[in-house]
């Protein structure tokens, strides 16, 4: 795709991507060359009714539309925006009865939308740019531009909403975070930071036994499916595996606890928020129906929120 004048039309005048639903599934391999602007990858509908999925200055975007709404437009944006990096990044987005999701290289986040359906729209749909006269992803008089890099493997369904682990599995399929030539689903440390994807899924230290970075301790046994026997596949440490940054794997004391969830890291019996070198603070806000803003000391390494309603 060229960036300026290259998208393909898949809908059918008032049937495929015209048609109202309330699941939809979208994903694709991309690798831009642009980023910069408001620039599609997948849309269908126009200003009042439709859904896109697009760029906005590198921001991962999913949108929809419901003129029947209060809330017309509804997005939804994850992790940071992507850049010129000469690399192929898995996005999709689903819609499923209200609830949006985008996702990018099998990270995720959510919304509710207000209604459950989006509506029939006449606006045609497609991948690479705005087909119709209108644009589901921005109001009009604001500039829309087309998608501009590569795009592989794009995929749609308007009648299934697909499940994290699909897209996570499809994202893991090709994906290779650290560039050493392995895929992360072969890849026992995915980001290269030296902690196993094991331990990071599972935020666990022993997780991998400490015998080589593969679930369990010993050779794992698995089922017919090929899936290792006692593993459960419910880590909530996905983000962790593909992060250079993110490590749980740092245990000052060797205690077996990781350093973010130790209270006392270096087990000299003194807390962690004690020994930081910040005085504790606590702020109390009454909720008003404003936004709140709470300024983070310098130098603080840890923030606890507590929320409570009437009644305590």
């Amino acid at each position: 795709f060229n960036g300026t004048n290259q998208e393909i039309r898949y809908s059918v005048d008032g049937g495929f991507m015209e048609s109202a639903y309330s699941q939809i599934s979208f994903s694709a391999w991309i690798k831009p060359d642009n980023v910069s602007g408001n620039r599609i990858i997948y849309e269908e509908g126009g200003n009042s009714n439709g859904s896109a999925l697009w760029l906005n200055d590198g921001l991962l975007t999913y949108t929809t539309r419901a003129a029947s709404s209060s809330f017309n437009q509804i997005d939804v944006t994850v992790g940071d925006a992507l850049t010129v990096d000469n690399k192929w990044h898995h996005v999709a987005a689903t819609f499923d009865n209200g609830t949006l999701t985008v996702y990018l290289d099998g990270v995720s986040n959510s919304i509710q939308a207000d209604y459950n359906t989006v509506p029939a729209h006449g606006d045609p749909g497609g991948v690479g740019g705005t087909i119709g006269n209108g644009s589901s992803a921005v109001d009009d008089g604001v500039p829309v531009e087309n998608y501009s890099g590569l795009m592989d493997a794009a995929r749609y369904d308007n009648t299934t909403a697909w499940s994290l682990s699909r897209i996570r599995n499809e994202a893991t399929l090709f994906l290779d975070t650290d560039g050493d030539g392995i895929s992360n689903h072969l890849d026992l440390d995915s980001d290269d930071d030296g902690c196993s994807d094991a331990n990071e899924y599972y935020n666990n230290l022993g997780a991998d036994g400490g015998d080589g970075g593969v679930y369990g301790a010993g050779a794992p046994t698995v089922d017919a499916d090929g899936l290792v026997v006692g593993a459960e596949y419910n880590g909530s440490g996905y983000s962790a595996v593909i992060d250079d940054n993110t490590s749980i794997c740092k245990d000052t004391d060797g205690d077996g606890i990781a350093d973010i969830l130790d209270l006392d890291a270096d087990n000299d019996g003194i807390l962690n928020e004690d020994e930081c070198g910040i005085d504790k603070q606590t702020d109390v806000f009454s909720y008003t129906g404003s936004d709140q803003v709470y300024t983070i000391p310098t130098g603080a390494s840890h923030l606890k929120v507590k929320i409570w309603g009437a009644g305590g």
